[in-house]
Parts: structure tokens; sequence; C-alpha cells
């Protein structure tokens, strides 16, 4: 047998205790960059590049290095991750490359990729996805 006072308190506690999922999922940390990220895309001549994403963690930093093809590893510069937004650029001899995407799920980023070169700037969309272990 349940008093008025008890049920009425449990009435006005509901809400709030309802609405804690929501409140804690909101708050939920940004997905890790650490790891190993690929992705393709077609040239103008229907070649596919493939590209590689290798991401550590010294203390704060992130450190990051990217490959195109079988060519050297380049620094990824200005590695940040803001909330869910990805950022970096790459300088690949006359190019300079940057990334600009959003993590879809903790192994998935989608964004656009931005190829300064020669005065000229072309964007393409990117959908990066980290290697499982």
């Amino acid at each position: 047998m349940s008093s008025p006072k008890l049920s009425r308190r449990l009435f006005l506690l509901a809400p709030p205790l309802l609405a804690l999922p929501f409140a804690l999922a909101a708050d939920d940390p940004a997905p890790s960059l650490v790891g190993t990220w690929t992705w393709t895309w077609k040239d103008g001549e229907g070649k596919t590049h493939k590209h590689v994403l290798d991401v550590e963690s010294r203390g704060n930093e992130l450190i990051g290095r990217e490959r195109m093809d079988d060519g050297p590893a380049m620094k990824a510069s200005d590695l940040k991750v803001d909330g869910k937004r990805v950022r970096y650029f790459v300088v690949r001899g006359d190019n300079t490359v940057t990334y600009d995407g959003k993590f879809g799920d903790a192994d998935t980023i989608n964004g656009m990729v931005s190829v300064a070169h020669e005065g000229t700037n072309d964007e393409f969309a990117w959908t990066a996805r980290r290697e499982k272990k």
C-alpha cells in the first residue's frame, strides 16, 4: 500500500530520472582519433588512390602521418579534434590538402577534402574508416 505522499514524490522524480540518459548522451566524449585510418578516391583518369593516416597520442598531443599510394609519409599538420569535428592538413609537393570532417561513429569520419594547387581549389567528399586491430 503506497501513501499519497510517496506517490507524489515518485511522480515528481520521474521526469528528471527519465531525462538522465539523454543528458549523459549529450556529454559523451569525442571518439578517439588514435589508430590507422584508410580511404580511397578516384582521380579524373579513373585511377584509384589509397590514403592511410596513422595517428598516435603523445600526452595531450596528437601526432599524425599520412601516406598516399606508395609515396612517403607526410606530417598531418595542425591535427585537431573538437567534439566530433576532425581537422588537419598535409603539404604534398605544390598541393596543400585540408581535411575537415566529423565522426559518423567511433570508426568513421565523413567530410570534405580541399586541395589547393597553383591558385585553384578543388573539393571532394571524404570518408575514412579506422582499421580494426
